[in-house]
């Protein structure tokens, strides 16, 4: 998978994980379908809970935060284009 992280790598801490086998196939599952990479999966679902005040208290993470919006927007532009073709090619 793509490396999502923009950020200097003297700016990321290092962090080793442990997790149940079923829950990692999930979050694997996840980034799958989101384009992300597992480690941008795990940075955005964290960022979902810490919110936005998380953000803004750390500008290290603004740059993987942006990038990870900037994804999301080509997601949603794509999704959107697949509904209008799909609304031209099955008009009601």
């Amino acid at each position: 998978m793509a490396r999502t992280t923009t950020a200097p790598t003297g700016q990321i801490a290092p962090l080793g994980l442990r997790m149940l086998p079923q829950m990692r196939e999930r979050i694997e599952q996840a980034a799958r379908e989101s384009g992300r990479s597992l480690n941008a999966e795990i940075l955005h679902r964290l960022a979902q809970t810490l919110g936005e005040d998380f953000a803004a208290e750390q500008p290290a993470a603004q740059p993987v935060l942006a990038e990870m919006l900037a994804q999301m927007r080509k997601q949603t532009d794509c999704l959107r284009e697949l509904v209008e073709l799909a609304r031209a090619a099955n008009p009601e």
